[in-house]
């Protein structure tokens, strides 16, 4: 056979060439077989076209290659099929191709594979995908790959599926990514699944998307995240969205977290939560918010937290406000607090609301603020010297009360003006005892006015003496009785000399009892004891044509108020020298008892006579005899012969000790007490406590404008000096014409008397 010529094996007969042996045919040469003609090729038997060598295979024409039947095709062997040249294959047709077996396929080099027309490709049978290596599935060109059909992609084996290279995998169209099976989506490589193209990503179904494992949603970059669709997001597993990294996470539009359900977002970890950017926070829904765990909201950052709108506050769960730290509450502006609803603040922490800054915790409403707790209230510490005024004026009263003494202490002067009188009245006394001296000053008149009495009791010496002029002139009398001692020392003597005749008489004997000379020469009026005697009612002249006197017995003498001409001043000659030197031997302000104080008011000083203690001065008492009435009848305060008489000289038998508060303001001089005194015709008389006004001095505070009004002085003392006793009215039984007619009569006599006697003893 090899001494055949080509052109003698040309011009051979079908049946000639079926003759030869399979050994004959294996020995022919390359151009031997090159020389077979298109019509002898197709009836060459199966077993002598196998017997034909691999280079002989290799050199036959595409001709000849297109000239073998299918089933020529599928006889061949797998080296035969390896030896095949690029060409050869590539000129296939489909059936040709398919003839192959299993094997002949997965002889093929990676060459010959890469070689097939995207045709060729999109004919090949299924056994025939299943049949090439995951070598082969590697050469294949992003066209062989988009050349596989929509039938052929699910019969791709999982290894085969790996094995195609990124940009194969980036060539495959979305009906191509939609025919795989959950199976072979799973088993994508990392890098392929990464390679996606974002408008692959973007046509994935739910069921494609589903299957995918976390290890591949890891590597999801930006881009492939940001085209899924809202379905897609919402059908997205938490163990994939958990998987996908927070820059993937930052990438998410708002549409798409909008399209995320609350178990989704719970299923976040706190690295992506943390993650979110401000846009995206301010956009989540408040149930998406709601949905967050304690730890995830925990993790927010500062700017996060920042973002937040009012409306998602005040929609926050109470355990989500409690998981915010206090950096969280330090980054809240003041309109995001004004988002806190009134059900919400009672349940914040307090370390959470003292870390509120001064601009936000000014921008709480007054019904914020009256949800607080007291706990809350006293947490805020130093913070309350933040609040605004009409946050601190609408505190209700136990909030008020809430406040501790350190944080009363660090309150301004605005935020103490603008209490109530209502807040200032219901104060404890701690809260009142710790406001500086310069809140004390703040204080409205209206303000101290409010001042409870016990309450007014805990102020210290320094707050008392702290209180302005102003201040001092509007006290009330109730407030004066219950000054103690400590306090009465502490007035000022200018704050004193602005007092009206009303709060002057209101101070008890102990009060005065412990006032220095100096406050005593404040005082603006003093009283001694003064009985009518002509009938006409106690009658006195104002300081401005008073008398230079020393009423308190200080030292110093003022001119005074002083009882008319024709009335008396029950004195007493303490030191037996025939004259009335000064306050100490009149019954008032300056009566000093025997313990060495003062006795405060004239009733209180007759009482240190009343020996029997029966509530009058008698011939009973150890030293009634001794009593006299002082008549100045020339007003100049000088007790003068003849202007000292006894009791019996105007028939007085008995002065009643039951006295009761008087209103009358005469002249200037307040009738503070008044009751009556007896004669001996039974008839009585009237016998008055009377706080004669001072004139102002230069240099005296009472100079300043702080005129003495009527209504100031129309506020009758708490309580009656001798409590639990019969008293008679303010205004005192008017004396019978006998008694007038008897007094007159007497102080006629002894004007002309007068002028022939010597001081009186």
């Amino acid at each position: 056979m090899g001494a055949l010529t080509t052109t003698q094996l040309s011009s051979l007969s079908s049946d000639s060439l079926n003759a030869l042996s399979t050994a004959q045919f294996a020995i022919l040469s390359t151009a031997q077989v090159a020389s077979l003609t298109s019509d002898q090729i197709p009836h060459l038997e199966s077993s002598d076209l196998r017997a034909l060598s691999t280079s002989a295979i290799a050199n036959m024409s595409t001709a000849q290659i297109d000239a073998l039947s299918s089933d020529q095709m599928g006889q061949l062997t797998v080296a035969q099929v390896a030896a095949m040249t690029t060409a050869q294959l590539s000129n296939l047709v489909t059936d040709d191709l398919n003839a192959f077996g299993t094997a002949q396929f997965a002889a093929m080099s990676t060459a010959q594979v890469a070689s097939l027309t995207v045709t060729q490709i999109a004919g090949l049978a299924s056994d025939d995908l299943r049949a090439l290596t995951t070598a082969q599935y590697a050469a294949l060109t992003t066209a062989q790959a988009h050349a596989l059909t929509t039938d052929q992609m699910p019969n791709l084996e999982s290894s085969d599926l790996r094995a195609l290279s990124t940009n194969a995998i980036r060539a495959l169209d979305s009906d191509q990514l939609a025919a795989l099976t959950s199976d072979q989506m799973a088993a994508l490589t990392t890098g392929q699944v990464a390679a996606l193209t974002a408008s692959q990503v973007g046509t994935l179904t739910t069921d494609d998307l589903n299957a995918l494992t976390t290890s591949q949603f890891a590597v999801f970059s930006t881009a492939q995240v940001q085209t899924l669709t809202s379905d897609q997001m919402a059908a997205l597993q938490t163990d994939d969205l958990r998987a996908l990294s927070t820059a993937a996470l930052r990438s998410l539009s708002t549409a798409q977290l909008d399209a995320m359900g609350s178990d989704q977002f719970a299923a976040l970890t706190t690295a992506q939560v943390a993650s979110l950017t401000t846009t995206q926070i301010s956009s989540l829904s408040s149930d998406d918010l709601n949905a967050l765990t304690g730890t995830q909201f925990a993790a927010l950052t500062t700017a996060q937290s920042a973002s937040l709108t009012a409306s998602q506050i005040g929609t926050m769960a109470t355990d989500d406000l409690q998981a915010l730290t206090t950096a969280h509450y330090a980054s809240l502006s003041a309109t995001q607090v004004l988002g806190i609803t009134t059900d919400q603040i009672s349940v914040i922490e307090t370390q959470d609301l003292r870390a509120l800054t001064s601009t936000s915790l000014r921008a709480l409403t007054d019904a914020q603020l009256g949800e607080l707790t007291t706990t809350q209230l006293s947490s805020l510490g130093g913070q309350v010297s933040n609040l605004t005024t009409s946050q601190i004026s609408h505190l209700a009263t136990d909030d008020l009360n809430a406040f501790n003494a350190s944080q009363f202490l660090v309150m301004n002067t605005a935020q103490i003006q603008s209490l109530t009188v209502t807040q200032i009245g219901n104060l404890e006394t701690a809260d009142i005892h710790a406001l500086s001296t310069a809140a004390i000053q703040s204080l409205t008149t209206d303000q101290v006015m409010a001042i409870t009495t016990d309450t007014f009791q805990a102020l210290s010496a320094a707050q008392i003496a702290a209180f302005t002029t102003a201040q001092v002139h509007s006290l009330t009398t109730d407030q004066i009785v219950a000054l103690t001692t400590t306090q009465t020392m502490a007035l000022e003597t200018q704050d004193i000399a602005a007092m009206t005749m009303t709060q002057i008489s209101a101070f008890e004997g102990q009060d005065i009892a412990v006032m220095s000379s100096p406050q005593l020469d404040a005082f603006m009026a003093a009283s001694p004891i003064v009985l009518d005697l002509n009938g006409d009612g106690v009658s006195t002249v104002s300081a401005a044509h008073g008398v230079n006197f020393d009423l308190n017995a200080t030292g110093h003498a003022n001119k005074v108020g002083w009882a008319s001409s024709t009335d008396g001043i029950l004195v007493m000659d303490r030191n037996g020298d025939g004259r009335i030197n000064d306050g100490t031997e009149l019954f008032g302000v300056a009566t000093v008892k025997a313990d060495g104080t003062r006795a405060g008011n004239g009733y209180e000083a007759m009482k240190i006579e009343d020996t029997n203690h029966d509530g009058k001065l008698t011939a009973a008492d150890v030293n009634f005899d001794k009593l006299k009435v002082w008549v100045d009848a020339n007003q100049d305060g000088i007790s003068e012969a003849g202007e000292l008489k006894g009791l019996a000289d105007f028939g007085i038998v008995s002065l009643d000790l039951h006295a009761a508060s008087g209103t009358t303001v005469q002249n200037g001089n307040l009738l503070g007490l008044v009751s009556s005194y007896t004669t001996t015709d039974g008839a009585k008389h009237d016998m008055a406590d009377v706080w004669f006004g001072k004139a102002p001095t230069t240099d005296a505070a009472a100079a300043k404008e702080l005129p003495v009004q009527l209504a100031d002085v129309l506020a009758a003392p708490t309580s009656d000096v001798l409590a639990g006793s019969s008293a008679p009215t303010v205004a005192a039984t008017q004396p019978t014409a006998h008694a007038a007619v008897h007094v007159d009569h007497k102080l006629l006599a002894d004007e002309e008397h007068l002028k022939n006697i010597g001081p009186l003893i």
